[in-house]
């Protein structure tokens, strides 16, 4: 008798790809700058975070750094959520950002933003990002709880930033 030789294995169908997107990053920095102010005095931190976003638009995620500008607390953790989407030629994010000092709740602070950035192969991209706080508090400097006198609610902060690949 002779053997039939086996069929090939029919190839394997391409399988759909993740909606869920899930990242991790990790970096050691000379100084934590945020908004043009040292939040290391001028020393290296320790950063990372995670983040998940869905296809549809929806992400949310954490990120910590080790700062010393606040007496009594050594970090920083952040948990963000919001919304990318697409209007027009703008790509457009809203979303809420919590900042927490576990040490020290005085510097906690919650703001919600809204950005959107117009990009160009030729020309870059342009982007401008408005963010308005909620919190009574304002990174300690102004509200409740830092006795300044000043109100940390309704504090607005605008970036505008153009970048170019050469």
């Amino acid at each position: 008798s002779t053997d039939a030789a086996a069929p090939a294995p029919a190839a394997a169908a391409a399988e759909p790809a993740s909606p869920h997107t899930f990242t991790a990053n990790v970096s050691l920095v000379s100084d934590y700058r945020y908004r043009g102010i040292s939040q290391t005095n001028l020393r290296p931190a320790i950063q990372g975070g995670f983040d998940y976003a869905h296809e549809s638009g929806f992400y949310v995620g954490n990120w910590n750094s080790s700062v010393n500008w606040l007496p009594g607390n050594s970090i920083e953790s952040d948990v963000y959520g919001g919304y990318k989407f697409k209007a027009g030629p703008l790509d457009m994010d809203v979303g809420a950002l919590t900042y927490i000092y576990p040490g020290n709740s005085a510097g906690n602070t919650t703001e919600l933003y809204l950005g959107a950035t117009y990009a160009n192969e030729t020309f870059g991209s342009f982007t401008a990002k408005y963010s308005h706080t909620v919190s009574k508090d304002y990174f300690g400097y102004a509200g409740n709880k830092a006795g300044s006198g000043l109100k940390g609610r309704n504090t607005g902060y605008l970036n505008l930033s153009y970048s170019k690949e050469i």
